[in-house]
């Protein structure tokens, strides 16, 4: 499997080499144009990474459904 990032290059390399249109060449690589175009606008969550990798080493046999209780119990929810 490739990943979509992979795909994106791959579009781009087809519609520069071959002089192919984005849609052509969309469907050629069997990705929507939607998610060519897409770029992600979500910064890295470093804060919270941190507290669940702190929950997880506290009790190591906590599934991620406790993990998420412990978090909301922390941030007063």
């Amino acid at each position: 499997m490739v990943s979509p990032q992979a795909k994106r290059e791959a579009v781009t390399a087809l519609m520069t080499e071959r002089r192919f249109g984005v849609t052509r060449t969309c469907g050629l690589m069997r990705l929507s144009r939607s998610l060519y175009r897409y770029r992600s606008v979500r910064g890295p969550s470093v804060d919270l990474a941190r507290r669940i990798g702190e929950i997880a080493a506290e009790k190591r046999r906590y599934g991620y459904r406790r993990v998420y209780l412990k978090l909301r119990v922390r941030a007063g929810r």
